[in-house]
């Protein structure tokens, strides 16, 4: 376990580490921030798996925090596999 002091970590057998977590992702309130920043109220699902993995905090906890607020997240758009002509759409190659 890490426990957090500004940008310097302590970790549980009393070794000092530099902080490497983006500054954006170590907190729910600094992921706020950031998407202010940019004036945005959507985030992407990469952008929730980095911010959960980072702050330590529950999946659903965070993403509960975030729609309370506000913030929606975005599903990517679907690529279409784009057929040649000479290719019929039962094929499996």
């Amino acid at each position: 376990m890490l426990l957090e002091a500004g940008d310097i970590l302590l970790t549980e057998d009393g070794h000092w580490e530099a902080e490497t977590r983006p500054e954006e992702y170590r907190s729910v309130y600094n992921f706020i921030k950031y998407l202010g920043d940019d004036e945005r109220k959507t985030f992407t699902l990469e952008e929730l798996q980095e911010l959960v993995s980072n702050s330590g905090q529950p999946y659903q906890e965070v993403l509960a925090e975030l729609r309370r607020l506000g913030f929606r997240i975005v599903r990517p758009p679907i690529e279409h596999e784009v057929r040649g002509i000479g290719r019929s759409k039962n094929t499996r190659d």
